[in-house]
């Protein structure tokens, strides 16, 4: 069959596909929006969970506080400590995911009336908890029957929102919920409330709850749900804005927050994990102020259930048991955040281009392709169409339809097997047939072998000795052209003038260079052939590349591997930190960092943690040199991640847990179990600083502090263990000790490269000779201090060579 045939047969299937896919997308059953959902909620749990803003609390009547406390309902007095409470903590605003339908039955008034007992200016926990409501802004929630039913109440409950729609095409149907009754709170509390919303939730066919109804309508009027009613007082405004499109509601308007929203005004949740992403408090807590101001202090704080047995439990895209406050969490951090998931307005344009470009992709990637080509380029479109789609919801906040475009994926892929099959003809089959048969005789042969076309210059075959040989990846099936091949035109050239001339080109010897950059020296032979239905020519080359001086090549290694050790230097330099932070935490300063070659095992670093507090580190690492640069990288990567958790609060700055994450961190990467090979590790102080409360914090690893105060001179002494190497602990715990920060208060942080240096009289540096040196110069200023510890340390040497990495940090410290 003629290339031309089979292209036309192609088009006509993707066509076709496209346009049963597209008619399907119009009449799509409701019974399959339930695999289109199901796909949906695995993204979200692809994605995981996300960081949430952190504006919102939830205080959580949980088994805790019910087994404390007592089954619920609980009296109304303690529900008013429980506000009390909260606003003592200035809480921003108190949302309650509950509904009081009745009253509290458990007050004094109301038991002393039952049993006919005198019960005036008797306590009234109902009134308790109004005053409290009245005092700590709080808004209620109440339900709406959404069902008619004769025995619905029909009180209408008032909130302060005014809503307007806007463009509402007149005479258009309006598909906001409509509600048939109401269940709201006894009148005392309903009246006296700042203001109310509804907290009905709405499943999805199968069950799950992926969407907030936001506004219902009743009696003709339009009510807010907990959640915008919440967004709405945070921002004081009292008008709330109906978007509408020519075919519904489109969006809510309140303040500067924008919701999108389908056209019966319900909005997507974008779930930020699993039940409990949010924090949660128990109300016990709070009753018993066991909780930090800070958590609720501004914050909006939603008060529900968690507890199995009150029955607020429902089924999520993450968890089939997820209390309902934390849906309306969701919804109000995704108001706040701005981070929304919606069906565009013109979510159909997008779908139906969407079937018909991976429908068109699928033909033409699987239309010439072989079986397995057929399922790499099936398996490739369905990753990269769920990645983009993933990308969409999440990015972009977009729904689309999921469902569709990767079954007609798999549709096509049946289709052009099916087609491949039915409709090649017998003389294409032949000819690829007898391609098969000079293949196999030609991949016995074991040397480099090219057929290229006369006419196009394409490479019609290659072995996988040619791709070998010339450094490139060749294949028939890339179209791959002679010129992709060699970079020497001059070169080509000669080659067409001798098969001109002779028609073949025989043992011709050149210098190669492909375009991969490979040169070689060949001997190359060219025959004319007929590959399939096309003239070509076979070529064959053999290498003859003489070898290069012995002494040439061990000086080009040796000088790779000295270039290769000076870059690496440069990367060394690059983690060792800048004067930056120095210079913000300290008066004076130095730093002496001297590998004993171009690379080594010491490093040091220098993290601020906050405003006022710094992290100074000086490690010594096993070995010196390469093998040392190399720790040192490992180092720094546990160093940054370690960094990390303890400006996220989720690891402690102490330098003894600091030293220990070092040691653990160490031993798990390298597997340091018992006979392990792998026994590396350092030696090293660490000191915390707070510069503002003038005290520090060191711990040690076979390293000691040095400190001068007041002229005088003493050590605080590390532990005599190590961070890392097999024979150390995998718990290994290790000392912090504190130091108060004094005038003129000097801090001297070392490896010992500097007191084990061999020098003068085949003596030590030692211990003694340091301490002897910074006490007599403890009153100079530290640059000049850089400048003698230096000329002593060199001049201490005598032309002995420096026998380990060498290390100083000093620092001044004075009181703030």
């Amino acid at each position: 069959m003629k290339k031309l045939q089979r292209f036309w047969i192609y088009l006509a299937m993707a066509f076709s596909i496209s346009f049963l896919f597209a008619s399907l997308y119009f009449f799509f059953p409701k019974s399959l929006l339930t695999i289109d959902y199901v796909l949906r909620d695995t993204l979200f749990k692809f994605r995981g969970e996300v960081e949430q803003s952190g504006n919102v609390v939830i205080v959580d009547i949980d088994d805790k506080s019910l087994a404390k406390i007592g089954h619920w309902p609980w009296s109304r007095d303690i529900l008013a400590n429980l506000l009390e409470k909260l606003g003592n903590a200035e809480v921003g605003l108190v949302a309650f995911d509950v509904i009081f339908a009745e009253e509290d039955n458990t007050s004094p008034h109301i038991v002393l009336k039952k049993i006919g007992i005198k019960h005036e200016n008797v306590q009234n926990y109902d009134e308790m908890f109004v005053r409290k409501v009245m005092e700590v802004p709080t808004i209620l929630g109440y339900q709406f029957s959404l069902e008619e039913n004769e025995y619905s109440e029909q009180e209408i409950p008032l909130v302060p929102a005014i809503f307007i729609k806007q463009n509402a095409p007149e005479g258009m149907e309006d598909y906001i919920t409509k509600a048939y009754g109401t269940i709201l709170n006894i009148p005392i509390l309903q009246d006296n409330a700042y203001s109310s919303g509804f907290v009905n939730n709405i499943s999805s066919l199968s069950g799950v709850v992926r969407y907030l109804p936001l506004v219902v309508s009743y009696n003709n009027a339009v009510y807010p749900s907990l959640s915008l009613e919440v967004v709405r007082a945070i921002t004081g405004e009292r008008l709330v804005y109906l978007d509408y499109s020519p075919i519904g509601m489109k969006q809510i308007r309140v303040g500067d927050f924008t919701i999108p929203t389908n056209v019966a005004g319900h909005a997507f949740i974008n779930y930020k994990g699993t039940s409990r992403t949010f924090q949660y408090i128990s109300a016990l807590d709070i009753l018993e102020g066991k909780f930090k101001k800070e958590d609720v202090e501004g914050k909006i704080v939603l008060v529900g259930a968690s507890a199995a047995g009150l029955l607020d439990l429902r089924a999520t895209p993450f968890d089939s048991a997820f209390p309902g406050v934390e849906i309306h969490a969701n919804m109000i951090d995704n108001i706040l955040s701005g981070e929304f998931i919606s069906v565009p307005e013109y979510a159909d344009i997008y779908n139906l281009l969407h079937i018909i470009t991976v429908v068109f992709l699928a033909v033409f990637t699987m239309a010439y392709a072989g079986s397995f080509f057929i399922a790499v380029a099936f398996g490739t479109l369905i990753y990269v169409d769920g990645y983009l789609l993933f990308r969409m919801l999440f990015q972009e906040g977009m729904i689309l339809n999921i469902l569709l475009p990767l079954s007609a994926v798999v549709f096509t892929s049946i289709s052009v097997i099916l087609v491949n099959n039915l409709f090649i003809s017998r003389s294409e089959k032949q000819t690829r047939e007898k391609i098969h048969q000079i293949e196999s005789i030609l991949s016995s042969i074991l040397m480099p072998i090219l057929i290229i076309s006369k006419e196009t210059k394409k490479v019609l075959y290659s072995n996988k000795y040619a791709s070998k040989q010339y450094g490139l990846t060749i294949d028939s099936k890339d179209e791959m052209s002679i010129d992709d091949v060699y970079e020497n035109k001059a070169q080509e050239e000669i080659i067409n003038n001798l098969l001109e001339n002779h028609g073949v080109v025989d043992n011709l010897e050149q210098e190669f260079i492909t375009k991969a950059d490979k040169k070689f020296t060949a001997l190359l032979s060219v025959v004319p052939i007929e590959f399939g239905y096309e003239d070509a020519h076979i070529t064959t080359v053999t290498d003859i590349t003489k070898q290069k001086n012995v002494e040439n090549e061990i000086r080009k290694i040796h000088n790779n591997v000295r270039e290769s050790i000076k870059f690496a230097s440069l990367i060394q330099g690059a983690i060792v930190p800048d004067n930056t932070t120095f210079e913000k935490f300290f008066d004076q300063y130095f730093a002496i960092w001297r590998p004993r070659d171009i690379v080594g095992g010491d490093i040091y670093f220098v993290e601020e943690i906050s405003d006022s507090e710094v992290i100074v580190m000086v490690f010594d690492g096993a070995g010196h040199g390469v093998p040392g640069a190399f720790l040192t990288l490992l180092v720094k990567a546990i160093s940054s991640q370690i960094m990390v958790g303890i400006k996220n609060k989720e690891l402690s700055y102490e330098p003894n847990m600091i030293l220990q994450y070092f040691n653990q961190g160490i031993k798990t990467m390298l597997k340091q179990e018992k006979g392990s090979t792998s026994n590396t590790g350092f030696d090293g102080g660490v000191l915390y600083y707070n510069k503002n409360e003038n005290y520090c914090l060191f711990a040690g690893a076979k390293a000691d502090l040095y400190v001068i105060k007041d002229g005088a001179l003493s050590t605080i002494e590390g532990d005599r263990k190590n961070v890392g190497f097999v024979r150390t602990k995998f718990d290994q715990k290790y000392t912090t000790k504190r130091l108060e920060v004094t005038e003129e208060t000097r801090l001297y942080m070392i490896t010992d490269g500097i007191v084990d240096q061999e020098g003068k009289n085949d003596s030590r540096f030692s211990d003694e000779l340091f301490e002897q040196t910074i006490l007599e110069n403890n009153l100079k200023d530290l640059t000049e201090q850089k400048d003698i510890i230096n000329s002593i340390f060199d001049d201490f040497k005598q032309g002995h060579e420096q026998s380990d990495d060498m290390t100083v940090v000093g620092l001044k410290l004075t009181v703030n």
